[in-house]
């Protein structure tokens, strides 16, 4: 019968064994595929290709009835964001915005 000790030791080393060979398996897997497969993996990334296409916009003015300007569409835009705004004050924060966390 073995005594503790033994039991532990044959018991780690049973898990680096096997952590040993998982690592074995997939080193001898990527192998495989980065070195033997290479060929099938890049022509397999050759067919699948992403294809840019530009669509035009419909930008421009918008007119009134009588020619005149109202509204013209810009290409660029600012986002600003304002900490201090009284609309959200800590009670709608905590009330509304936070109510998941309760």
């Amino acid at each position: 019968m073995l005594n503790v000790k033994n039991e532990v030791l044959i018991r780690v080393f049973s898990v680096a064994f096997g952590v040993i060979l998982l690592a074995v398996v997939i080193f001898l897997r990527l192998f495989q595929i980065s070195i033997k497969d290479s060929a099938k993996w890049e022509a397999k990334a050759d067919s699948l290709y992403v294809k840019w296409v530009d669509a035009p916009s419909q930008r421009g003015n918008i007119l009134a009835d009588d020619g005149s300007l109202l509204a013209t569409s810009l290409p660029f835009f600012d986002i600003h964001f304002d900490a201090k705004a009284e609309g959200l004050s800590d009670q709608i924060f905590n009330d509304e915005a936070v109510d998941s966390l309760g």
